[in-house]
């Protein structure tokens, strides 16, 4: 939604600017991969962090954002890309 996204209360506006559902999401895949260093039948993830933080990372961000107020309806999506 391009006014939105310009609007500085709009619904991108964030947590100071920060989505912290992304943050979270970040840590959250960024631990995951390192338990592979502490608990050593789990080196695989550290192994490949790369992919396993992705992966986890994704998920998680998905899982947070499922319900957030920056996501638009269907109904608004059709509002704002006709063109009349």
């Amino acid at each position: 939604h391009l006014v939105e996204l310009y609007n500085p209360n709009g619904r991108y506006s964030y947590s100071s600017g920060f989505n912290m559902n992304g943050v979270y999401a970040l840590i959250i895949g960024i631990v995951v991969s390192a338990l592979g260093l502490v608990i050593p039948p789990l080196s695989f993830l550290w192994s490949n962090a790369w992919t396993v933080g992705l992966i986890v990372s994704g998920l998680s961000y998905y899982f947070f954002m499922r319900s957030d107020q920056s996501l638009v309806s269907a109904e608004e999506f059709q509002e704002i890309t006709t063109n009349e």
